[in-house]
This record gives structure tokens, C-alpha cells and sequence, in this order.
């Protein structure tokens, strides 16, 4: 079966170790440098249907948490995990409205990061039993 993650981020080492590791299990990867841009694949179809959405919650002035609000109001069920700085500033009371299914707290070397994307991406990437 076909993954296909959309990356909501402009942080291109974020993109690139995500594209790097995710492409390694089989993904296909989808870049989208704002929430705003990630809602309209949805609304238009412009990108295929995600098997799971990583988010920065900051992404292209905040917009990040707007998009999973919007996401799920238009009916995305699939998994979104947010991608969180690690000192958590980038995430307020607003998240629990945000209909997020985890927070990665991204970790501080690149090494660690991989890692945990790769370990969450093939977790949820495994048919339910």
C-alpha cells in the first residue's frame, strides 16, 4: 500500500530529513510551506490523500494549528502529529482544539529527529491488525 505523508513545514532541514527518512519506508512525501496551502489539497484535491499529516504548529506565521482545525472541519480523518520546537513555545492552550493525534517535540540534533520521524512514521504506517 501506497504511504503518502504531507509535510506542513518551511524548514527545509526539517523537509529534508523528512523527505530523506520517510522516502526510505516507502513514502511518498508531499511539501506544503503553509497551512493555508495544505488546506487547499485538501479542498481541491491538488495532492493525493495523506496516510498522515506532520505539522509545525509555526509554519508560515502560525498557521500551522489553524490548518488542523480546518483540516478536520473538512473532514480529514487521517493522523496529524505535530512537529514541536523543543522548548514547546510554539505550542498554546489552542493545540487541544486543534484535533491533533500526538506532538513530536522535535529534539535537538538532526540524528535524534530522523529517528523519531522514522519510528512514528512506520508505527502509523503498519496496517491495523
Amino acid at each position: 500500500m501506497r504511504q503518502v505523508v504531507w509535510m506542513i513545514d518551511d524548514c527545509p532541514l526539517t523537509l529534508k530529513i523528512a523527505k530523506v527518512r520517510l522516502r526510505s519506508l516507502g513514502a511518498e512525501i508531499y511539501a506544503m510551506p503553509s497551512g493555508r496551502e495544505a488546506f487547499g489539497a485538501w479542498m481541491n484535491g491538488s495532492a493525493p490523500r495523506p496516510s498522515v499529516i506532520f505539522v509545525n504548529p509555526d509554519v508560515h506565521s502560525g498557521d500551522g494549528l489553524a490548518a488542523c482545525k480546518m483540516l478536520r472541519d473538512a473532514g480529514c480523518s487521517n493522523p496529524i502529529h505535530l512537529l514541536a520546537d523543543p522548548t514547546g513555545a510554539d505550542i498554546g492552550p489552542e493545540t487541544a482544539s486543534a484535533f491533533v493525534d500526538g506532538i513530536l517535540v522535535k529534539p535537538v540534533s538532526t540524528d535524534s529527529f530522523a529517528s523519531m520521524l522514522s519510528a512514528t512514521a512506520a508505527r502509523l504506517f503498519k496496517p491495523a491488525a
